[in-house]
């Protein structure tokens, strides 16, 4: 007798965001996220149809957009084999996001890893991901590299931050500027300033 294989056989899920449907296979969000797993495994009413099951009755992640999605997507069902992923900031973002709200541990993590070197050069992001995702190891760096650059603090870097953070942020660099007018050796010609300002940091956020 025929029967089915218990790991290669798949249940598929239907997500509709936005106003696109995605049909793949359940077992990714079963096994990655508490979340679904918990919400899967909740009791149907007799004679109900569950959530996904069909294009006419499609689970909704409501809130999430797609451009946000098909990043994650990507990452949990490669559509060509790769041993690495080529993923930009902004779609590691993405994913990162969405692995933290749906508590996806395994690639969340990853999505840090991936992402540490491409922030090096977007502090106001670093900063914020780490206030509003919970990477307390980004904080102290990102709040130091805006200190440090030469670039004035800029309306994208206020939004990404805050107003409160971003004029500690502007008096830190003042101070900064002032206490190193005679040493000019400690500054590029650039004008980045290369001290280390985590004690400073640390004294007015009170980290």
């Amino acid at each position: 007798m025929v029967h089915r294989n218990g790991e290669y056989f798949f249940q598929y899920i239907i997500f509709q965001v936005e106003d696109q449907l995605f049909r793949v296979p359940k077992h990714m969000f079963v096994n990655h996220s508490p979340i679904f797993r918990t919400t899967f495994e909740l009791p149907v009413a007799e004679g109900a149809i569950p959530d996904g099951s069909s294009e006419e009755q499609p689970f909704v992640l409501d809130g999430v957009k797609v451009a946000d999605f098909i990043p994650l997507l990507e990452c949990l069902y490669p559509l060509k084999f790769r041993t690495t992923f080529s993923f930009t900031l902004e779609e590691w973002t993405s994913i990162f996001k969405l692995a933290t709200i749906y508590d996806m541990e395994a690639i969340r993590n990853l999505a840090i890893k991936s992402m540490q070197p491409q922030l090096a050069n977007h502090p106001s992001l670093k900063v914020h991901l780490a206030k509003h995702y919970d990477v307390k190891d980004w904080l102290v760096p990102g709040l130091v590299k805006l200190v440090q650059r030469k670039r004035p603090l800029d309306e994208d870097d206020v939004q990404l931050i805050g107003l409160t953070d971003a004029l500690k942020v502007a008096a830190l660099r003042e101070d900064c500027r002032r206490s190193l007018d005679a040493r000019t050796w400690l500054v590029k010609p650039r004008g980045e300033v290369l001290m280390d300002f985590t004690p400073s940091i640390q004294a007015r956020f009170n980290l």
